[in-house]
């Protein structure tokens, strides 16, 4: 009995033994994986970079031999954008100076921003500061540029995302398919959100045209009760985002004269531009 409990007492030795040896060798295994792991890591990310650098210099390239396409063609622009911010460059806040020298965007974004504040700014008596993209560019091309480039929505949306660090309520907000200019420091809430997005499609709720609400036709297309489209409608009539048609029939109508086509380049308005 003594020499089997002998035995036994070595066997679970050999096994604790044994387990501790597998223990140490599967912690040398994965180390070693970490290590190799962290020199390729290192090794793909210093030939990102190399890439990246190759290709930003390749895209310099490119702007300085298309130059004339950026300046004067909105698609093409549109596209440079895009293929510079695959690579992290955005040439209107560059460091390194040579994009806007080799372009003249800088100067371009500058003055498109500058006109586009002086547009938001004297339409804001129709339509409270919330004026669509379009109807904005509409507006642009009827004044004089310094610069005789074409003007793209895209244009607009960039020169308008740029005053944001003003802090002065500047911004490009999507409402379906469609972008408006925000020019007051409100937020809006979600119900706010949702009605001027169906302004902008309201002929298909079943308005006369896009730009004018009423209470029930926001209430069945939202699929709300009638007080809370009520509530939302107000609310807007009060940041004078809204105009109220009291005469309108069968009902009275809210009018988003931002959202209306032709509205902000109407002639016959008492804030025409000069």
């Amino acid at each position: 009995a003594h020499d089997e409990g002998e035995l036994v007492s070595v066997g679970i030795t050999m096994r604790r033994n044994v387990g501790i040896a597998g223990i140490h060798a599967a912690q040398q295994r994965q180390a070693a994986l970490n290590s190799a792991g962290a020199a390729l890591d290192s090794e793909l990310t210093a030939s990102m970079h190399q890439q990246l650098g190759e290709f930003r210099k390749s895209l310099e390239s490119f702007a300085r031999n298309h130059k004339h396409e950026i300046q004067n063609d909105p698609a093409f622009r549109a596209k440079f954008h895009q293929m510079c911010a695959t690579v992290g460059v955005d040439p209107l806040t560059s460091a390194k100076g040579s994009w806007m020298a080799a372009l003249g965007v800088g100067d371009f974004y500058y003055e498109l921003a500058v006109r586009t504040v002086e547009v938001c700014i004297q339409t804001r008596v129709l339509n409270g500061g919330v004026l669509n993209v379009d109807e904005c560019r509409k507006r642009l091309q009827q004044k004089r540029f310094t610069y005789t480039e074409k003007i793209s929505s895209d244009d607009i949306e960039r020169a308008i995302r740029k005053l944001r660090v003003l802090q002065g309520g500047f911004d490009v907000i999507k409402l379906g398919e469609s972008s408006v200019i925000k020019s007051v420091p409100l937020e809006f809430s979600i119900d706010q959100t949702r009605v001027l997005q169906l302004a902008t499609r309201a002929t298909s709720a079943g308005a006369p045209v896009d730009g004018a609400l009423s209470v029930p036709i926001v209430a069945k297309a939202l699929e709300w009760p009638e007080h809370r489209a009520q509530d939302a409608l107000v609310l807007l009539l009060n940041a004078e985002i809204a105009w109220l048609d009291s005469q309108a029939r069968p009902l009275p109508l809210y009018w988003f004269l931002g959202l209306v086509s032709g509205a902000a380049t109407s002639t016959s308005s008492s804030a025409t531009l000069m």
